[in-house]
């Protein structure tokens, strides 16, 4: 690879890295909780209460150690309540306290309001290009990184 090139990457991803879109989110609720409390939501729209824990491991790629360690955080911060699962009592299911609802729905009109602009200025063919590339990148990262592990 062209060395020119590699450094214009890297300057890229640095600089999309420092737009800091945790910017959107504030000194209570970070943006893993926000991803981790959809997560819940979802769950529990879709009557599937007891999955959030693969899900949140599943899509943040995090151990299980990690997210164990993010609810009880969110627990403590009180952003979560943590309840036994009436149906098996090996479970835990998890709801999400009215005051953090209340402050996701103000979180993410401002952060709907910043990528509505974003796709507008980027037009929709491009933004689905960027999506496709960022998705490529990750691949191909994941990938190295197996590799690295062998």
């Amino acid at each position: 690879m062209n060395e020119q090139l590699r450094i214009e990457l890297l300057k890229s991803l640095y600089n999309f890295r420092s737009v800091r879109m945790d910017l959107y989110y504030n000194d209570k609720i970070s943006m893993n909780d926000m991803l981790a409390l959809n997560i819940i939501l979802a769950c529990k729209e879709s009557g599937d209460e007891s999955a959030y824990f693969s899900k949140i491991q599943d899509f943040m790629k995090i151990s299980k150690p990690a997210v164990s360690q993010m609810l009880g955080s969110m627990e403590k911060r009180g952003l979560i309540e943590r309840e036994i699962d009436p149906n098996d009592k090996r479970k835990f299911v998890m709801t999400i306290t009215d005051n953090t609802k209340k402050e996701m729905n103000s979180m993410k009109k401002e952060f709907n309001t910043m990528m509505d602009e974003v796709v507008s200025q980027l037009g929709v063919d491009d933004t689905k290009e960027v999506i496709r590339l960022f998705d490529k990148m990750a691949v191909i990262a994941q990938e190295q990184k197996e590799k690295r592990r062998r």
